[in-house]
């Protein structure tokens, strides 16, 4: 029972493991370090703007402007960083921040659709980014980019050391907080955490509010690997941050899930797209093989669940 505990806990990275032996032995350029450097470097985009999406889904919503919100602040960070590097990275979070804020007072206090609130912000949010800048373009310094994508040997510390930090920071904030603890209680049951004394609308302003920080943050790494700004760089960033959080084991319901397998779950999509790449086929291929393995693995965690209910019973 214990073991199999651990493997349910455990096995979005078992099946990252299964699925990096198969690609070694089709692909055997994929056994090089360079490979898997550059998946933790895709992967800490997404991984930031699933720390923030973990947290709004937990509360039973889904932020769908965090791709908006990304490519904005890749946009603005090109525009500013050329004069100023420090005021180049406070503009986009504050940028990020301030429209996280206005999704989570609209769909908490004005009572809103989540999805119809983000999906707004998403269109006004990515049309600013394009009024500023219509095509890809503008200036990131070089030591910016340096010290994102610090190099010793084959290893990319600086983006291995941000992807262990999003992931021990989401856990804690989940696990060991009071914060953390009212969000899983918000998405549990709203009105029995609001009689049990929680602040349910300051709680889900904050997780939108975050949700925007962390996509912000994201369009500042990712401005570095990319080296300008662009207003459609985050179109695929709602879907594949929702996917990983669902992958992840985090149901959209709310009230259930944590971090360390939505970290999993982006590892899992970043190096599908990796594999498809060097394997010369179509990118598209890419989409349909992501679909399938999130609908065989929410597949698999209901049966899991089912199961759980029938031994309670």
């Amino acid at each position: 029972m214990k073991t199999r505990k651990i493997v349910g806990e455990w096995y979005i990275y078992i099946l990252m493991i299964v699925i990096w032996v198969i690609a070694s032995l089709i692909t055997p350029y994929f056994r090089q370090m360079s490979v898997f450097m550059t998946i933790i470097v895709f992967s800490v985009p997404l991984a930031l703007v699933a720390l923030g999406q973990n947290l709004v889904i937990l509360t039973g919503r889904f932020d769908l402007s965090v791709g908006g919100i990304l490519a904005l602040s890749t946009v603005i960070a090109s525009v500013i960083m050329k004069n100023n590097l420090f005021i180049g990275i406070l503009f986009p979070l504050l940028s990020g921040t301030v429209l996280g804020f206005i999704n989570g007072i609209c769909v908490s206090r004005f009572r809103i659709d989540s999805f119809i609130m983000t999906f707004g912000m998403m269109a006004i949010s990515q049309g600013v980014g394009l009024l500023i800048r219509n095509y890809p373009g503008g200036y990131i310094p070089t030591g910016y980019v340096n010290f994102l994508l610090k190099k010793t040997g084959p290893i990319l510390l600086t983006p291995l050391f941000i992807l262990i930090i999003v992931l021990l920071v989401g856990e804690f904030v989940l696990k060991r907080t009071n914060f953390g603890r009212a969000v899983y209680a918000v998405g549990n049951d709203d009105v029995i955490a609001y009689r049990s004394g929680i602040n349910v609308t300051l709680i889900r302003t904050a997780v939108f509010t975050i949700s925007g920080f962390t996509a912000a943050i994201a369009g500042l790494f990712l401005c570095a690997i990319i080296s300008c700004g662009d207003a459609t760089v985050g179109a695929l960033y709602p879907l594949d941050s929702i996917t990983a959080v669902v992958m992840g084991g985090t149901i959209l319901a709310g009230g259930r899930g944590d971090y360390k397998g939505t970290i999993g779950a982006v590892l899992i999509l970043t190096s599908l797209g990796r594999i498809f790449n060097m394997a010369g086929v179509n990118i598209w291929y890419t989409y349909v093989a992501k679909g399938l393995l999130l609908l065989i693995i929410v597949a698999i965690r209901m049966f899991g669940v089912r199961e759980e209910k029938e031994v309670a019973e």
